[in-house]
């Protein structure tokens, strides 16, 4: 998930439940619909206190489980599941627009909407999808998010990515968190949503099934040797791993090589010139 370290993703839902990369840009439209994506729904409230309520037991679950949120992303990412652009928008709309009903009282084809388009949110926030379905299912207040009964919709689920067969440890946390930033950069300048999200692409891209797991293995054991100190056949071998793992993602090797060229402290930063002399 997004953290106060690395920082959230930018919403960009694809309600369609397509898999694999998409355009990075909010495709949750007003009630028309106009853009050919499904109209996006937006829930309205009598007080914050619900959302207010959904987002500390967001930052809570989240901070079980090792990763960092601030209270503001949490806010902004529970106030987007409701089809708003963030809190800000939310609270001003209180008092001014009726009150919807509760997750657990609208009838199932609306919840059925309201589940999927969760779900599209939390899971462009760099969460996986089976993380989005779990967090709605142990996030509730009331009568809110709480899909965890026979009322709940069938499940999205989203591209699976390979592990690369390379499990690669860091010197420290520093270099993951410094290396992981370049490439959460690198991944929104191309125009990339990556619906497992960025931080489980990154960690399988080198060997590891998860953030958590590749964070853990980190300053632990004997570092692997970075890229730019490989030889070229060794070079050769990781980038190829790097490029299969993004291509499971739906990441042409065009943009793939685009997303690597940039590195941190040895690690990744492969030049084009470079990889067209290994091949």
């Amino acid at each position: 998930m997004a953290n106060d370290t690395l920082g959230p993703a930018k919403v960009s839902p694809r309600a369609s439940g397509s898999t694999g990369a998409q355009p990075a840009k909010y495709a949750l439209d007003s009630a028309d619909g106009s853009s050919g994506t499904p109209a996006r729904l937006v829930v309205d409230f009598g007080n914050s206190s619900i959302v207010k309520g959904l987002a500390k037991k967001l930052k809570r679950e989240v901070r079980s489980w090792g990763d960092l949120i601030s209270h503001h992303d949490a806010l902004t990412i529970v106030s987007r599941t409701f089809g708003h652009d963030g809190y800000e928008e939310l609270y001003s709309r209180i008092g001014l627009a009726d009150m919807s009903q509760p997750d657990g009282l609208v009838e199932r084809d609306v919840a059925e909407k309201r589940y999927r388009q969760y779900a599209t949110v939390l899971a462009e926030n760099d969460f996986s999808i089976d993380e989005a379905e779990h967090l709605l299912k142990v996030v509730t207040f009331g009568s809110w998010w709480d899909f965890s009964g026979e009322r709940s919709p069938l499940k999205i689920h989203g591209a699976r990515i390979r592990v690369a067969n390379t499990k690669i440890e860091f010197l420290d946390l520093v270099t993951v968190e410094s290396l992981f930033g370049i490439f959460k950069r690198a991944i929104h300048a191309q125009g990339l949503v990556i619906e497992e999200g960025r931080r489980h692409l990154f960690a399988k891209m080198f060997g590891h099934a998860t953030f958590k797991e590749l964070c853990a293995a980190a300053g632990h054991g004997n570092p692997s040797v970075p890229d730019f100190y490989l030889a070229p056949e060794s070079l050769d071998e990781r980038v190829r791993g790097y490029l299969e793992v993004l291509s499971d993602a739906g990441v042409g090797e065009r943009v793939g090589l685009a997303v690597i060229r940039e590195g941190f402290g040895g690690w990744l930063g492969i030049d084009d010139n470079e990889w067209e002399s290994l091949r």
